[in-house]
């Protein structure tokens, strides 16, 4: 269903290039100097690093022995993290850190690289339904989003993986019959294979994917040709290859790299009915977080819902629409069973989708309400779409510009492990440990990655006493992930602290009281056995 909006082909490529080169800018003015608190980022360059020194194995079980060792919490994200990342977005990291090392910014840039590719990914996917005009409007706003744009600073695999879904979405639909094939059959089939599989080495989700691609074949082969299925099957055989393609390069994954991302199933145990109900109701209302930016986010996501509702219902029956149906609701349903929740993040592929079916939500309404001879119904129906495309999507440019423009040329320094205060506490910790010390410190994966120590997160006093870490690491500008205060308050009396300055104290827990008493005892018993014998 192509929308009533025409734009030449040329037009429309020149100002899809404008475009990209605008939400590029706005992009990379809007990066920080650093990075925040997320251990993410920290565990996904030591990943790519572990691939270029061969260490994989070596950083799963250093990463492992601090994710079991830490004190569980509970809450919405109980759980620090898995021991190791799905390891898609480490290998498109390797050959950067191989340049630039553990440089902040270029890995920064290479996000905005792949948010660039979304756009035009997401442009390509929308042409045939919508046709070059429309396409272009629902483009415009996910380019100038603040979400969107901002998520560029945060090292991350959202963005890469929302870039490699859309891919896999039209090479599925190539795969299908209802795009030409790239190149030929033989070479499409083998890279849709390769397409699902690293959308879901990429994150684990991804292997939606695979389920879309063989529900297209269940409705392209089965259910219309079930009583010639034998013949269909025998003569159309070489449409197995995505499946075999992914399956081999799942078997390489297996033989070569270690998988820590299955610890991500031990979330699965904190899932309860009354969690399962919260997730759903927050899944509910998170679309509403794309309208941050604009005026009244909330009420603009209510006026969208019975416009999201009609377009779905519209092309309920109609492919390849109904395979993303499908597709945005297996994606929702695991991550309503998933207890930890991330934001709109974790939606960012589902979002073309909604755009797409509100879209045609408006364009079925306006044919709907607007009956040939009422007043103004030929320049309304065109014009609904872009009415509002044009109401949100200038609040988002005006964000997105003021964003960019309060952040640059002096690049703010982001809160986190980079700024002066946080140097100064690493360098300290580094130069006056030994390297087998460990560290209790509320966020223990950038900790490692930014001090090369070891680190455990102890949210209680008594996890200290019973001989966990040889080193306390405190933040003083927030309350949740380590000590409570007065909790702190009764280790400062027991031992002075080693450093401070103003965001941290560190306190050396061998000098525990006792610490100190386990330790003479210890030598006790060595000089017992050595007069003994």
């Amino acid at each position: 269903m192509k929308a009533n909006f025409y734009l030449t082909e040329k037009a429309a490529y020149i100002m899809m290039l404008i475009m990209l080169l605008t939400a590029g800018l706005l992009a990379f003015f809007s990066l920080e100097q650093g990075h925040d608190w997320g251990g993410d980022f920290a565990l996904y360059l030591r990943q790519a690093q572990s691939l270029l020194d061969g260490t994989s194995e070596e950083l799963l079980a250093f990463n492992s022995y601090a994710m079991n060792n830490s004190t569980q919490g509970t809450g919405a994200n109980p759980q620090i993290g898995p021991h190791l990342y799905p390891w898609g977005f480490p290998l498109l990291l390797a050959p950067l850190v191989a340049v630039t090392g553990f440089a902040i910014m270029p890995a920064k840039i290479l996000i905005i690289g792949f948010f660039l590719l979304t756009l035009l990914t997401a442009y390509h996917l929308m042409l045939p339904r919508l046709g070059h005009g429309y396409s272009l409007l629902l483009v415009a706003l996910l380019a100038f989003n603040p979400h969107l744009v901002q998520v560029n600073n945060v090292i991350i695999s959202d963005v890469p993986f929302f870039f490699f879904a859309l891919l896999s979405l039209i090479f599925i639909e190539k795969t299908l019959g209802y795009r030409s094939f790239f190149i030929n059959k033989w070479v499409t089939y083998i890279l849709t294979g390769f397409l699902i599989f690293f959308s879901f080495l990429t994150r684990t989700n991804g292997i939606v994917l695979l389920g879309v691609l063989g529900l297209g074949h269940l409705f392209k082969w089965y259910l219309p040709l079930r009583q010639h299925f034998g013949q269909t099957f025998k003569k159309e055989w070489k449409e197995l290859l995505p499946y075999i393609s992914f399956s081999v390069f799942f078997i390489l994954k297996g033989l070569l790299l270690p998988s820590g991302s299955g610890s991500h199933l031990a979330f699965l145990a904190r899932l309860t009915p009354g969690k399962l109900a919260w997730n759903l109701m927050y899944y509910t209302e998170l679309p509403a977080s794309f309208f941050e930016g604009a005026l009244f986010p909330m009420l603009l996501y209510g006026i969208t819902i019975p416009f999201l509702l009609l377009g779905i219902w519209r092309r309920l029956t109609v492919m390849p629409d109904a395979l993303y149906i499908i597709y945005c609701a297996a994606s929702l349903l695991i991550f309503v069973l998933w207890p930890p929740v991330q934001g709109l993040r974790f939606i960012f592929s589902l979002l073309p989708f909604y755009l797409y079916f509100v879209f045609i939500g408006l364009m079925e309404a306006q044919k709907s309400f607007l009956t040939p001879s009422a007043p103004g119904r030929k320049f309304v129906r065109p014009a609904l779409v872009p009415l509002f495309c044009l109401l949100v999507g200038g609040m988002f440019l005006i964000s997105t510009t003021t964003m960019a423009l309060s952040n640059y040329p002096e690049r703010r320094m982001a809160e986190g492990p980079y700024n002066s205060p946080s140097a100064e506490a690493f360098a300290f910790i580094k130069e006056n440990t030994q390297p087998g010390e460990e560290v209790l410190f509320w966020k223990p994966r950038t900790f490692a990655f930014m001090a090369d120590r070891q680190a455990l997160r102890i949210t209680n006093i008594a996890e200290v006493m019973e001989g966990k870490g040889d080193y306390l690491l405190y933040y003083k500008l927030v309350d949740f992930g380590q000590l409570p205060k007065e909790e702190l308050e009764q280790l400062s009396k027991m031992v002075k602290p080693s450093f401070e300055n103003e965001e941290y104290i560190l306190f050396r827990l061998h000098d525990l009281p006792g610490r100190i008493a386990q330790k003479n005892d210890t030598l006790s018993n060595q000089q017992e056995v050595l007069s003994t014998n």
